[in-house]
């Protein structure tokens, strides 16, 4: 019975803090992204088409960019080195940069 209670209180405690009227949105955490298509997935690994890898790139950031020249340029990665055999990299990530 007792059990049940913790539930039921917990419960309660969700619905009321998840039903605030706290609703206003900063306008900068909004991604609007027009496209005429339907976009099958955001999940980087997936994104094998235009559609989607033009999204992705808009919310995602890599390793590495390219820039207008398409030279290679860091992003996340602070440097990397790659191994004589050119089989292995291995990147060295900036401070402060979170897992996403």
């Amino acid at each position: 019975m007792i059990k049940n209670f913790e539930y039921i209180i917990t419960f309660i405690l969700i619905f009321i803090v998840g039903c605030s009227n706290n609703s206003i949105i900063d306008e900068k955490d909004i991604f609007r992204y027009n496209e005429h298509s339907n976009i099958s997935s955001l999940d980087p690994a997936f994104a094998s088409t235009l559609k989607n890898i033009w999204p992705v790139n808009q919310l995602f950031n890599g390793l590495v960019q390219l820039d207008d020249s398409l030279n290679i340029k860091p992003d996340l990665a602070k440097k990397w080195t790659v191994s004589q055999n050119g089989i292995n990299y291995i990147f060295t990530i900036k401070k402060n940069i979170p897992f996403h």
